[in-house]
């Protein structure tokens, strides 16, 4: 919601989400609004509603990883996950939850996803709010509580060259989706559905996975769903 000023912890929490699993939250970060169960539930639906035990899931820009865990619980220890970071500290908390929720086969890519391998691009948060990082030039951090990384890009046909059909994805970037879709054309072409954030509403998104095949519903708030047309 625009405007909207998320909770911030006034010290570290262990959270413990029923139905999920366990999280060790930041202090003074925003780390408290990824774990809300009621949040983002039409997302939340649509992985339950995809995910069997034994398919593949894509977490591109997993932040501390909710969606991640609940995949891991999903496709179960015949399945896989495999998830996109790229701001360190974040990716740190991630490996960690991944850990202390026993989830050894979950595999993290600690790079800025691109149309364009091998590079190093500019990795943009505001302090505090470590889930709405972004690559994207467009990306308007709060003047004078900005934090930057360079960080590596990989494009996902690279980094998902070995992987074989995909159940979902999940595309959360903050406004850099479009890039990532460009490094993503075989990717697209074994993947069943994407889910994808369309901040700027950008046609450009949807015209380029609906060329892929998938047609476009809207899930609610800036969520969308990308699923192939026979469906």
């Amino acid at each position: 919601m625009d405007g909207f000023e998320p909770p911030h912890l006034l010290g570290d929490l262990s959270a413990k989400i029923r139905g999920v699993g366990q999280f060790a939250l930041r202090a003074g970060t925003d780390d408290i609004i990824h774990v809300l169960s009621a949040r983002e539930r039409a997302v939340r639906n649509v992985l339950e509603q995809r995910l069997r035990p034994g398919d593949v899931f894509v977490d591109a820009g997993a932040n501390i990883g909710f969606f991640s865990v609940i995949a891991s619980n999903l496709v179960g220890e015949s399945g896989q996950v495999i998830a996109f970071e790229m701001m360190p500290e974040t990716a740190a908390r991630l490996r960690h939850h991944f850990a202390i929720n026993d989830l050894p086969s979950a595999k993290i890519f600690e790079r800025a996803l691109f149309d364009k391998d091998g590079e190093t691009i500019t990795a943009t948060s505001s302090a505090q709010k470590f889930g709405q990082a972004s690559v994207s030039p467009e990306f308007q951090a709060e003047p004078g509580r900005t934090i930057r990384h360079d960080v590596p890009t990989v494009r996902l046909d690279t980094a998902l060259a070995d992987i074989g059909d995909i159940a979902l994805m999940k595309m959360d970037l903050e406004g850099a989706e479009l890039g990532a879709l460009l490094g993503a054309k075989d990717v697209l072409a074994r993947c069943a559905a994407v889910i994808f954030e369309n901040n700027s509403k950008d046609e450009r998104v949807v015209g380029l996975l609906r060329s892929a095949g998938f047609s476009i519903r809207h899930l609610g708030g800036r969520e969308h769903l990308a699923y192939r047309s026979e469906e």
